[in-house]
């Protein structure tokens, strides 16, 4: 791994042990040397590379803590918006497992450029969490409410009454809403058909009726054009993550 990945690992580390609202040296190490045994490759916390992050103004450590620098700190939050994003494109495209998915997202956060991670992230409506409810980074797109590309994904409530969609993610940050409805199965990757709109939206999931109000429909964002002859496949063997992006992108043509 060259050492620009490396920073980008231990940043990236520095930046989930900060979310749980630690910055003690002992955090972190375990919380490296843990996320590296789960990958399966666990080269041992090497206190030098704080050094080396130390030296490109990029932490600052003292006294057994460790801080990101403003300058750190945005490098890291792109990382990891970058691994996130990942995430939610290969486990809501193409159904990948985590482990499949994980290992992808690990490579892809090294080589995906910003302006690259703004499109997905418009692309997909710009979701707010990962597959696993961890927060993602907002990038200038979110800011800037971005939608001049063309989305994979629209509100359910933006789709023709009527119509057969599938669900990409729900985009609520509501445990009571997603609780409801993942009860009634509207979960990423089934598909639901548009009964009503108004005056509360009712859809239909395998042959049950769901109303619910438009808020909450609003939440759930499904696949504008889905191919089944391009979903639900996982990584092949021997697949290159440049092969794996082209089949990415052949979900939005």
């Amino acid at each position: 791994m060259e050492k620009h990945d490396q920073h980008d690992e231990y940043l990236e580390a520095i930046y989930h042990v900060r979310e749980r609202d630690h910055s003690d040296l002992k955090s972190l190490v375990e919380h490296y040397n843990d996320l590296h045994a789960k990958q399966g490759s666990n080269p041992g916390f090497d206190p030098g590379m704080l050094q080396d992050l130390e030296e490109h103004n990029l932490v600052v450590v003292a006294n057994e803590v460790v801080r990101l620098t403003d300058e750190g700190l945005k490098r890291a939050e792109q990382i990891v918006r970058r691994h996130r994003l990942a995430e939610r494109l290969l486990a809501d495209v193409l159904h990948m497992d985590h482990a499949e998915s994980e290992e992808a997202a690990c490579e892809f956060e090294h080589v995906i450029a910003e302006e690259i991670a703004d499109g997905i992230c418009i692309l997909l409506g710009h979701p707010r969490t990962c597959p696993h409810g961890s927060p993602i980074p907002p990038g200038a797109c979110c800011r800037a409410g971005a939608t001049q590309s063309i989305t994979a994904v629209v509100p359910l409530t933006e789709v023709a009454i009527g119509s057969t969609v599938r669900v990409a993610y729900v985009n609520s940050l509501s445990d009571a809403e997603q609780h409801h409805l993942t009860h009634f199965d509207v979960v990423p990757g089934n598909a639901i058909r548009l009964h009503q709109l108004s005056p509360a939206v009712i859809i239909a999931r395998a042959e049950r009726m769901v109303a619910m109000e438009k808020a909450v429909a609003q939440n759930i964002f499904v696949w504008r054009n889905w191919r089944e002859d391009t979903a639900g496949k996982s990584k092949a063997d021997g697949e290159t993550s440049h092969g794996l992006w082209k089949r990415v992108a052949a979900l939005f043509s």
